[in-house]
């Protein structure tokens, strides 16, 4: 299940907001992967000041030391930097808001994309941590569009190699044999 509430931006619970004063504009637009709508930010100008453009999560509950994968589909144009910052909390994150105590603060940048592309980021919630909130970027001139992101606890999947060997050459037929399993369930298949 996806831990992030409205993660294809539609019925708008994810909040815009700039964090510098760099010219800018915010939006859900209709230009989305999938659904009606998507996060678009766009940088117009950083004469007056940088620009930190952002669309940020409702903060969720997370447990402390346990690994979540992250991940979000994304497309760029001009000198736009996409990038995606996770912020977790050692307090409910709603009484205190931006002033909450954080436990981490972690950025990544992604790599520029003409055409949709997807991106995931694993993690381990940082000790202490309650609350995460997800913020998705830009942080110069041109516009980044993000959709469909989801958070998701790591571990519900596995993949156990049953049977292994060296490759000395490629054949023309390649084979893996596994058993795989989600989240513990009784249901396994072999690939």
């Amino acid at each position: 299940t996806n831990l992030l509430p409205d993660g294809g931006f539609e019925s708008g619970q994810w909040k815009l907001t700039k964090w510098d004063n760099g010219e800018g504009k915010l939006e859900f637009s209709s230009e989305a992967r999938t659904g009606g709508k998507a996060a678009k930010l766009t940088g117009i100008s950083r004469a007056k000041a940088a620009i930190n453009l952002l669309a940020h999560s409702p903060a969720v509950d997370v447990r402390a030391g346990r690994e979540y994968t992250l991940s979000l589909w994304h497309r760029s144009d001009g000198q736009a930097t996409p990038t995606v910052s996770i912020l977790t909390y050692k307090e409910p994150w709603a009484a205190a808001q931006w002033k909450t105590p954080l436990t981490a603060y972690e950025t990544r940048q992604l790599p520029h994309s003409d055409g949709w592309s997807p991106w995931t980021w694993r993690f381990r919630a940082a000790p202490g941590s309650v609350q995460i909130i997800v913020a998705i970027r830009n942080s110069d001139v041109g516009s980044v569009w993000f959709d469909d992101v989801a958070l998701f606890e790591a571990g519900g999947a596995r993949l156990q190699v049953v049977e292994a060997a060296t490759i000395t050459a490629l054949p023309d037929q390649r084979r893996l044999k596994a058993d795989v399993s989600l989240g513990g369930a009784a249901a396994k298949w072999r690939l």
